[in-house]
């Protein structure tokens, strides 16, 4: 039979230190004492310990309230910003309009004050000059004006633009600014249309008629194949022949003798060319009379449409078309 196995006692020991343990016999008091002296200063030290750990922890809660304060400070110097830099937004906002309507006022003025100038460049500079004398003497044989057109032009001033330099060959331009005609009105005008009476009236009031589509517009979109085409006028024909011109010179020096002022529309660098060419010549009375006898009345910058086979102008019932009075 093998040995009897021992049974597990539930019983625990208890430590030397613990306050219930009993010293074993022989320890002395002077050895108790210096034990109870060793577990105190072992507990003041987890104490002093505990002690630097919360005043630790202080400091760290104290930093973090800081923190939060500082944050909210932070975010109400924010918000303060944000209100500055949006009304320093709308501030540029506003200055930037004001600038653009100051300088699209500039422009007008500019503009009015140009409108009524007329530069003059590559006329030779003499040493005493009188540059109104010039000007119209410029007109009279180089862009061949009629005398009563050139002696009824008056000026409000004319000279030499910029300081004369001895340095420099090149003739300073001419400035004329004209009192002549203080407004402008621009009309359909070319031999088919030649708006005398409305010529007369702007001339007894001092307006200037300015000839829009003065060759006829032959190129206009809603043209039909049964209107006439000016430039293909015989009439005309035989007049560019005699002259040797061409007819779109022939009609614009028309317009030029007529005191009309006309802006041609050409994208063709030869033509653009020919419609400056027109002042080495000048027409006859009896060519001019010729050319205002083709006016018929006909209009040709407005849109037609066919109605019952016949062409009509377009917009003729709208109540604000102009076209029903005579000018």
């Amino acid at each position: 039979m093998g040995k009897p196995s021992k049974t597990p006692t539930s019983k625990r020991s208890r430590p030397e230190d613990s306050p219930g343990h009993v010293s074993p016999p022989g320890t002395s008091f002077t050895e108790i004492l210096d034990s109870i002296d060793k577990r105190l200063t072992c507990l003041d030290s987890r104490l002093a310990l505990v002690e630097v750990l919360h005043r630790e922890f202080q400091t760290i809660r104290e930093s973090l309230e800081f923190g939060q304060q500082q944050v909210v400070s932070l975010a109400k110097e924010n918000a303060a910003l944000r209100e500055s830099v949006k009304s320093l937004t709308n501030g540029v906002v506003n200055l930037t309009r004001e600038n653009r309507c100051m300088k699209e006022t500039m422009l007008d003025l500019q503009a009015k004050s140009t409108r009524d100038n007329l530069v003059f460049a590559g006329i030779p500079e003499k040493t005493e000059e009188d540059p109104e004398g010039t000007i119209k003497s410029f007109m009279e044989h180089q862009l061949k004006l009629p005398t009563d057109t050139i002696n009824n032009i008056t000026f409000h001033r004319v000279h030499r633009l910029g300081a004369k330099k001895p340095e420099n060959k090149r003739p300073r331009p001419i400035v004329a600014k004209f009192d002549h005609y203080k407004q402008k009105e621009q009309v359909e005008c070319h031999p088919y249309l030649s708006q005398v009476d409305l010529l007369a009236h702007c001339r007894s009031v001092a307006v200037c008629l300015t000839a829009y589509s003065p060759l006829g517009s032959g190129d206009r979109p809603w043209a039909s194949a049964d209107e006439p085409c000016l430039l293909q006028d015989h009439r005309l024909g035989e007049i560019s022949k005699r002259c040797h011109k061409t007819p779109a010179q022939i009609i614009l020096r028309w317009h030029l003798q007529r005191g009309v002022v006309c802006i041609p529309k050409s994208v063709t660098p030869s033509r653009i060319q020919q419609n400056l060419q027109v002042f080495d010549f000048t027409l006859s009375e009896q060519d001019m009379k010729l050319i205002d006898s083709f006016s018929c009345s006909n209009r040709f910058i407005v849109p037609t449409v066919e109605m019952d086979g016949k062409r009509v102008w377009r917009d003729a019932a709208h109540p604000h078309f102009p076209f029903h009075d005579l000018y």
